[in-house]
């Protein structure tokens, strides 16, 4: 679930217009209505959410603009900052909850690689955290096969070395998993002890920002 007031709306019209104005042009976008009490019947309420429901569905089609800072803005990066600040705090559940929700949105809105690799991270770190080892697990294999090749990914490394971790304490078979760390480390000139942990990637992920 995404809430968000008009003024959310209206930003992400008005950023996409500036820098996409060919893609907007042609694109109806709902006015403001000053509600008042006598207004707010359900049919007027209906009518307007559709009319945000289909503007979004319009743009989407779009690469450039589900690419756009602004499209992020709108659906997800809130609620990663939200779960980051979450995670620093240490309240675990409400961070989980967080990107998990914020996952499924990059997912569905394609987010690029790295950036549902770094959600990825962030859960497997808490997930092992919780003592969810299962799901750790499955999260990690999730975020190592979207990485494929990208060794120069600052998640593969930490990755990978939990992974071991957590395959050990489910005393399932991690000698493959062993050998691709060897190998990246190999690629990479990286030690394991000089990577950054799940936790150091998580939490940091967007001071750059401030």
């Amino acid at each position: 679930m995404v809430e968000r007031r008009y003024s959310d709306f209206a930003a992400l019209y008005k950023a996409l217009k500036k820098d996409h104005p060919t893609i907007i042009k042609d694109v109806d976008f709902p006015g403001k209505v000053l509600f008042q009490k006598k207004n707010l019947n359900p049919e007027l309420i209906e009518s307007r959410r559709s009319a945000f429901q289909a503007f979004l569905q319009t743009i989407y089609k779009y690469t450039e603009v589900r690419q756009h800072q602004a499209f992020k803005e709108f659906f997800y990066l809130p609620g990663l900052r939200e779960a980051t600040d979450s995670l620093k705090g240490g309240e675990l559940e409400n961070s989980l909850e967080l990107l998990l929700n914020s996952l499924h949105l990059q997912v569905k809105l394609c987010d690029k690689g790295r950036e549902i690799i770094a959600t990825l991270g962030a859960i497997v770190d808490i997930l092992e955290a919780l003592g969810k080892l299962e799901d750790a697990e499955r999260y990690a294999a999730a975020a190592l096969e979207l990485s494929q090749n990208d060794y120069l990914c600052p998640y593969v490394i930490p990755l990978l070395d939990t992974t071991v971790r957590l395959r050990w304490k489910l005393q399932m078979d991690k000698r493959t998993i062993e050998r691709h760390l060897s190998h990246v480390q190999k690629m990479t000139g990286i030690e394991t002890g000089h990577a950054f942990t799940l936790r150091e990637l998580a939490v940091t992920r967007f001071d750059k920002d401030t």
